[in-house]
């Protein structure tokens, strides 16, 4: 498992992911959510909620792109990480 990344890292990569579309950051941003601690660390650095709404936006305006597809794989992801916390 990787080591918990630092939150200003987390909040760097996902920023330049949801406002520039950043290909490198987004695919940063989901290998980090690939393990639990990783998807924590991006749940509470705000990133998965700024995916989900930039997403939304794009969405909305019908150009689906990059973060749409990355919200909704993160977001599945994040629903068994759930399923799983609240099981335990």
């Amino acid at each position: 498992a990787m080591s918990p990344r630092p939150a200003p890292e987390i909040r760097e990569a996902w920023l330049l992911a949801a406002q520039e579309e950043d290909a490198e950051a987004a695919g940063w941003c989901a290998r980090l959510c690939e393990d639990l601690q990783g998807a924590e660390a991006f749940a509470a650095s705000d990133g998965l909620d700024a995916f989900i709404s930039v997403a939304m936006g794009q969405s909305v305006k019908g150009s689906g792109g990059l973060m749409v597809a990355l919200a909704e794989a993160l977001t599945m992801e994040m629903s068994e990480f759930k399923v799983a916390i609240f099981e335990t």
